[in-house]
């Protein structure tokens, strides 16, 4: 990720404003939990606007992948059952987004920059 992509992403975080976000349930698949976040489709649809050639994860989740918050990779199905189990006993949650993380995976996930939404 270069310098031109970083400063593109934190022009455009700088023009959005925080975004209300609601967790309502969460989602376990073998290998993967998650809390879907459907206030973020208009995040990154804008983002993905700029960057219409590149398909997130390579489109193994279709061409518009419901944004998420991720808890657990790489697990058994069971321990990720277990997971979201766990999680859902604190279901509803609200909050606010009010940044864009752009992180980079190689060995775990590393934090690259963090853009303030302001707009």
């Amino acid at each position: 990720m270069d310098e031109e992509v970083l400063g593109w992403l934190r022009e455009f975080a700088a023009r959005t404003q925080p975004i209300a976000v609601e967790f309502l349930d969460v989602l376990s698949t073998p290998g993967f939990v998650h809390l879907p976040v459907p206030a973020l489709r208009s995040l990154a649809a804008g983002i993905r606007a700029r960057w219409p050639q590149v398909v997130p994860y390579g489109g193994r989740f279709g061409a518009d992948p419901l944004p998420h918050v991720t808890l657990a990779m790489g697990l058994r199905a069971e321990d990720g059952a277990a997971v979201a189990e766990r999680v859902r006993r604190f279901l509803p949650l609200t909050g606010s987004a009010d940044r864009v993380w752009i992180v980079a995976y190689d060995d775990g996930w590393d934090l690259v920059e963090a853009f303030p939404l302001s707009g």
